[in-house]
């Protein structure tokens, strides 16, 4: 009577687990398979009776049944149920995911004897977050570029527009002293303005293959002050450490040159400076970089609102992990002051 009611309740378990459509099990406290249903068994290749007495050394690769081990050992000692996505090699040899559930089997006296677990396959879901998350990536970047592209647009394109703009003034005042030297100037301001123009459409079409070509920041600065001197009637220094340049990498420096450009095409513009200083130096294994004028300053509410140029200095300078400090007081100038690198 007794061995016929045990191959009752066991036929009864074996239906219960097979009733349920995901991976189905019962082991015991060593971590012994007691039963598993048919999906179980269609998981790991084995008929489901082979299974019994078994345990997961014996039916799954070692790293995976030492994982699963070492979660039906936290359920047995916590005594509470775990939810987890965990990974599973099918008899095919792919990989799939799993969520299981865990739960320890409590005696009338209060033992644990075992636990019980169910899992289903969760791999084409993780699938989708994954292209999800590959997305948004994707998005992200695809944002960078486009902020990146305008920034660019806006501090080397447009910059260099605005020193050709100033070369055709200087052209129109020395039109009346020399119709022949301003035709020359004409010529060359129509070559560089062409070269800007073909700068813009390959911007436009990938920003990703434009690289900058290779320069010395402190020549390409002095270039660009040397166009300021011959166009305006201001009076700008130059205090560049050349060592101080070489400390600065390829990305650092295009930042730098681009950063004195628009600071002082805004102190020209905006400030009506008569004096411009331009320096940078090492302190203590640091960069430093100041840009100064003598201008009217910048207001309260301009400096608040914060135009696009200055936007792109901070945005610049925090590419950098570099620190910037503006100083500004209306009637008394602006200075403008980086320092990159950690130093002492």
């Amino acid at each position: 009577m007794l061995e016929e009611a045990l191959q009752q309740k066991e036929g009864v378990l074996n239906a219960l687990l097979n009733n349920i459509p995901d991976m189905a099990w019962l082991k015991d406290k060593k971590s012994r398979f007691i039963a598993v249903n048919e999906s179980y068994g269609k998981a790991c290749g084995c008929d489901p009776e082979s299974v019994v007495g078994k345990t997961d050394l014996d039916i799954w690769p070692r790293e995976l049944a030492l994982y699963y081990r070492k979660y039906d050992r936290d359920v047995m000692r916590t005594r509470q149920r775990i939810a987890i996505e965990e990974p599973l090699v099918d008899r095919q040899g792919r990989t799939l995911w799993i969520e299981a559930i865990k739960t320890p089997i409590i005696d009338a006296k209060g033992r644990v004897t075992g636990l019980a677990g169910i899992a289903r396959d969760i791999t084409e879901r993780r699938i989708l977050i994954e292209k999800l998350r590959a997305g948004e990536e994707a998005m992200r970047q695809a944002m960078k570029e486009r902020e990146t592209l305008a920034r660019d647009l806006h501090d080397q394109s447009i910059q260099a527009l605005y020193a050709l703009g100033l070369e055709l003034e200087l052209c129109s005042q020395l039109m009346p002293e020399s119709a022949r030297k301003t035709g020359r100037r004409l010529r060359a301001i129509i070559k560089e303005l062409n070269t800007t123009i073909r700068e813009l459409r390959s911007f436009i079409t990938d920003v990703r293959t434009i690289k900058p070509p290779p320069f010395f920041l402190d020549r390409e600065i002095q270039v660009f002050l040397d166009r300021i001197r011959k166009t305006r009637a201001v009076r700008v220094l130059a205090r560049i450490d050349e060592e101080a340049c070489k400390l600065l990498d390829a990305g650092q420096s295009a930042h730098v040159l681009n950063i004195v450009r628009e600071a002082v095409s805004n102190s020209l513009r905006h400030s009506k400076a008569r004096h411009v200083t331009v320096s940078i130096a090492r302190k203590k294994g640091q960069v430093c970089i100041v840009i100064r004028d003598d201008g009217v300053g910048i207001v309260k509410q301009d400096f608040d609102r914060k135009g696009f140029g200055l936007n792109n200095i901070c945005a610049r300078v925090a590419e950098m992990k570099g620190r910037m400090q503006i100083r500004s007081k209306e009637g008394r100038g602006t200075s403008v002051r980086i320092v990159l690198g950690e130093g002492g």
